[in-house]
């Protein structure tokens, strides 16, 4: 694995341990930061949308899709 490989997956990583703990205005800077990476840009947006309303006390971070 390349090293920028490595840093990706550190710095993604990080952004998701931001996300499970709530920390949604880190966990969107750091998924912003990733750039045009699929999963970060998807979770960048959950981010933003549960900075206007958040989980309720049993959310374990896990996303249940409602459409396909």
């Amino acid at each position: 694995m390349c090293a920028a490989t490595l840093d990706a997956a550190r710095a993604y990583e990080q952004a998701l341990e931001a996300y499970r703990q709530r920390r949604f205005d880190e966990a969107l800077e750091r998924f912003s930061a990733l750039g045009d990476d699929p999963p970060s840009r998807v979770l960048a947006e959950r981010c933003r949308s549960f900075r206007e309303n958040p989980p309720d006390a049993a959310w374990d971070g896990t996303h249940v899709a409602r459409e396909k």
